[in-house]
């Protein structure tokens, strides 16, 4: 489940010619939930170093 969905984030984002930053930036706009989500956090999801918690995913 963990590479599975640091794939498919990775993966979205690239197929939708996103940088990290406006990924990052739509995901604030959509969700007051991810109001504290930066790059450094996306970066971490991406390369598995960190996992966001259920309610994030």
């Amino acid at each position: 489940m963990i590479d599975n969905f640091k794939n498919l984030l990775k993966q979205y984002r690239i197929d939708n010619n996103l940088s990290q930053n406006d990924f990052v930036d739509i995901f604030i706009l959509s969700n007051n939930f991810l109001l504290k989500l930066d790059t450094v956090t996306l970066s971490r999801w991406e390369n598995g170093k960190t996992i966001p918690s259920i309610e994030k995913k």
